[in-house]
């Protein structure tokens, strides 16, 4: 029974697709030989049917088929309205068809009963053409031929029966089976048109549920990264706050030993402040010792915005010197490399200005510096040399920077930027830095971060375009 439900069912379903394709058949010369066909019919029966007859048959034959014109044009122009207001016009145009339809099979009717033999064949020959070209045009929404076909052979093969001709009585059911063959690939195209249909309209849910699971991943991975970025920078907090210790070491000890110096100068009995001559050597000493603790605290303050400002989120990209970010890295871990007798060279070929997030920047320099130390601490290297070098290649400006610890073994060199990868223990690695150093450069800057082997040591490229968009 739920069978038989959802056979009807499936029958009775219009769909706009449907629709459109129904209206796209009824060409401009489908409805002209819909117009001019009962004229030919008039025509070849003028002699053998009552005129009156005729005539009323031949009226209501062209109105019937402008009354579909006129019905199949307002469909047309509703397709895209609420599919109730659809439907209602599709069921007028419907019933439309059983008139038409029934219209067609009194005119077998009326062959049967007036019309000579040899014209009878011609009007079934004429009815089987009628039902082939339905297929065509009304096939897209199968209850319409059905409907159409319906009323055209109940009439007429109700008429061949009663005929009492044994041959008429044949070409009834020669009919019946032709109805049947031509019916069956009628609801075939149309059961293929409405799987069409369906698995359109799957793979549309499909792909919007598909974009939305895209977007909410791209959110969530966004938010992840940020995330790792912000763990990845946490986890360098203790190590800069030890670089800044060794930074202002020196600094430190030098306006210590300035102000001790004014000390013992004020006490000493070198100096009588009493005398001019004196008291300007004083005043040009002191000078000079302020001007050196000015320069000392200059350098402090400058170590301290640059770790500031390193853990405040890049708003967007600025136009900086390609040497910039590499300079503010060097001041934050510079006097803590020399601690550990880490030689750095710079070779800057180029200082042009590129579009970059230069804090971001600065924290990959940060990350490969701090790596490279980390491996000389690891490896004992007698002599640890570090060189920066800037240059132009073609449309790219690059940055490398190259240590002489030995390299990074071949078969983990491969998964060194991957998430959580780290060749320290578990104390001492996040395994974040690299990675987040390839996202910044690459997905950020829209550039590119390489590393290979070169030498007895490493080499990391950073490939930057002047004016690339992340």
């Amino acid at each position: 029974m739920n069978k038989l439900k959802e056979k009807l069912l499936k029958l009775f379903y219009y769909h706009p697709v449907m629709a459109k394709t129904m209206l796209d058949s009824f060409t401009l010369n489908v409805h002209l030989v819909n117009l001019v066909l009962p004229l030919v019919v008039v025509i070849l029966f003028y002699d053998y049917i009552n005129f009156t007859i005729l005539y009323i048959w031949f009226i209501s034959m062209e109105l019937i088929v402008i009354l579909r014109i006129l019905q199949l044009n307002k469909i047309k122009n509703i397709l895209d309205k609420k599919q109730k207001i659809i439907n209602s016009e599709l069921n007028k145009y419907l019933f439309i068809l059983l008139i038409n339809g029934l219209i067609i099979g009194s005119f077998v009717v009326l062959s049967v009963i007036y019309a000579p033999i040899e014209h009878i064949y011609f009007v079934l020959i004429l009815l089987m053409g009628i039902i082939s070209g339905a297929v065509t045009t009304l096939s897209p929404i199968f209850i319409f031929y059905f409907i159409f076909i319906l009323g055209i052979t109940v009439p007429s093969v109700t008429a061949l029966f009663f005929s009492h001709n044994n041959f008429l009585i044949i070409l009834a059911v020669v009919i019946i089976m032709y109805v049947t063959v031509v019916g069956s690939n009628a609801y075939r195209q149309f059961s293929l048109l409405l799987s069409s249909i369906k698995l359109q309209e799957k793979y549309q849910i499909l792909n919007e549920s598909l974009e939305q699971q895209i977007d909410l991943a791209l959110k969530e991975n966004t938010k992840k990264e940020k995330l790792l970025q912000q763990q990845s920078r946490l986890a360098q907090m203790g190590e800069m706050i030890n670089m800044i210790a060794h930074q202002w070491r020196q600094p430190l000890s030098a306006i210590s030993s300035s102000i001790l110096s004014i000390q013992t100068k004020k006490t000493s009995p070198k100096y009588n402040l009493e005398l001019k001559d004196d008291m300007n050597k004083f005043i040009t000493f002191m000078d000079k010792k302020h001007t050196n603790i000015n320069g000392y605290v200059q350098t402090l303050s400058t170590t301290i915005d640059d770790f500031r400002n390193f853990f405040k989120p890049d708003r967007s990209k600025e136009k900086v010197n390609l040497t910039l970010p590499i300079k503010r890295a060097l001041n934050i871990v510079e006097g803590s490399m020399h601690s550990k007798n880490i030689f750095i060279q710079t070779e800057f070929l180029n200082d042009d200005e590129i579009s970059m997030y230069q804090n971001e920047m600065m924290q990959v320099l940060l990350n490969i510096l701090k790596n490279a130390e980390d491996n000389f601490i690891e490896e004992s290297s007698i002599k640890k040399n570090i060189k920066i070098k800037t240059y132009q290649e073609d449309e790219m400006w690059i940055i490398t920077i190259f240590d002489n610890g030995g390299g990074i073994p071949e078969d983990i060199l491969q998964n060194i930027f991957d998430p959580y990868f780290s060749t320290k223990d578990e104390k001492n690695g996040t395994g974040l830095g690299l990675y987040m150093s390839k996202i910044i450069v690459e997905e950020h800057n829209g550039g590119k971060l390489n590393v290979y082997n070169i030498d007895d040591g490493v080499t990391f490229k950073i490939i930057l375009s002047k004016d690339k968009e992340a």
